[in-house]
């Protein structure tokens, strides 16, 4: 696992890894987004992501949806090309995250 600090737009993100998600939390909104691996449509060099994002306090300020769409697409891009991918590509989904919570079990799951 692997946990990282960034910011958005001057907001500080913690975004954690678990080699299949990402997770992107603020400590104000709470969650902005996540990030879903897709096994099937993956391989080596050509990765593939389920991305939701947006949370309602968001909305209006220097944190909006599309900026945090876009900041969450440059950071898993730019990480995972990193680890050998030529391509990276989303499947993305706004989704009011501001009541989710996360829990674990047998891997992380955002309900």
């Amino acid at each position: 696992m692997e946990v990282y600090n960034t910011t958005f737009n001057g907001h500080e993100v913690t975004v954690i890894f678990n080699g299949g998600m990402y997770l992107f939390y603020n400590k104000y909104y709470g969650f902005i987004a996540f990030a879903k691996r897709d096994q099937e449509n993956s391989d080596y060099k050509n990765e593939r992501f389920a991305l939701v994002y947006g949370n309602e306090h968001c909305t209006g300020g220097s944190l909006s949806e599309s900026r945090i769409l876009s900041r969450a697409k440059s950071f898993i891009t730019k990480l995972e090309k990193q680890h050998s991918a030529e391509t990276v590509d989303f499947v993305a989904t706004q989704k009011d995250l501001s009541n989710s919570y996360l829990s674990i079990e047998d891997g992380f799951k955002i309900r």
